[in-house]
């Protein structure tokens, strides 16, 4: 099993976490699965609106034409690939567009299972 989150939401789960992007949030020092990162160029176009979802899912999807599923499935299994998108709404219902999402609909549609985790809830 595999499972997916953001990197705010892991709570006490970071131990399991392994980054799918080359920057992460300054408190974390996650391994990173570099084969499954976007290019850092790619991303921040797509983030600056230089680069449509289209152009972005287009052109990150052709990643998957030459990795192994069932080879990346044994490697993060038991992991939480991790990146930094969210939810768009305050009661976590509508997630922000990931290339996490698509890592996971590659994995599942070769018959691996996927989990997006739900966030961590603060301790006090």
């Amino acid at each position: 099993m595999i499972y997916t989150c953001y990197f705010s939401g892991l709570g006490d789960r970071a131990q399991f976490a392994v980054s799918v992007t080359l920057q992460q949030p300054p408190r974390f020092r996650l391994p990173v699965a570099k084969e499954l990162c976007p290019p850092l160029g790619m991303y921040w176009k797509f983030l600056r609106g230089k680069m449509s979802r289209k152009q972005f899912m287009q052109i990150y999807g052709m990643r998957f034409d030459v990795l192994d599923a069932k080879e990346i499935a044994e490697k993060y299994d038991g992991k939480i690939l991790t990146s930094w998108e969210g939810y768009e709404d305050k009661m976590k219902t509508i997630p922000k567009f990931s290339h996490r999402y698509m890592i996971a609909d590659w994995l599942k549609r070769r018959g691996f299972n996927v989990v997006e985790l739900a966030p961590a809830t603060r301790r006090r």
